[in-house]
């Protein structure tokens, strides 16, 4: 009980950044990484509405830039490319699901930027 626990401390190395990251989150290469498609929900928008901010199951968070966001026939009244949504709509969009392909991932800051996909660019990519 009284033993020399110093060699175990000299041991002792911080995490790098990437190790740091998948202990926090949880995420690795294999499940987290550049390219891939995975569903995330808006949580709000910022004052000069030049984006969407998203949010992934596991709690990170993102943004997917205005001309990035997906346009359906449906949203054509609502197109975000143009300007955003009505302000006075803005709430109906907080939580509503999107999917998206992860375009940047910085692991240093804990953020991912996204590309919204519309429902003929996921036909698409299972097409392939």
């Amino acid at each position: 009980p009284y033993a020399d626990l110093h060699h175990f401390i000299r041991s002792f190395r911080a995490p790098d950044d990437k190790t740091l990251f998948q202990l926090l989150t949880g995420e690795s290469d294999a499940t987290l990484s550049e390219g891939l498609i995975l569903p995330v929900i808006i949580t709000g928008f910022p004052r000069n509405n030049n984006g969407v901010y998203v949010q992934m199951d596991n709690g990170l968070r993102g943004f997917i830039r205005r001309e990035n966001i997906p346009c359906d026939e449906k949203d054509r009244d609502h197109d975000f490319r143009r300007g955003g949504p009505n302000p006075e709509s803005l709430p109906n969009y907080v939580n509503k699901l999107l999917t998206a392909r992860i375009s940047r991932l910085d692991i240093l800051k804990f953020e991912l930027e996204l590309v919204g996909l519309s429902a003929d660019d996921l036909r698409n990519h299972h097409d392939d």
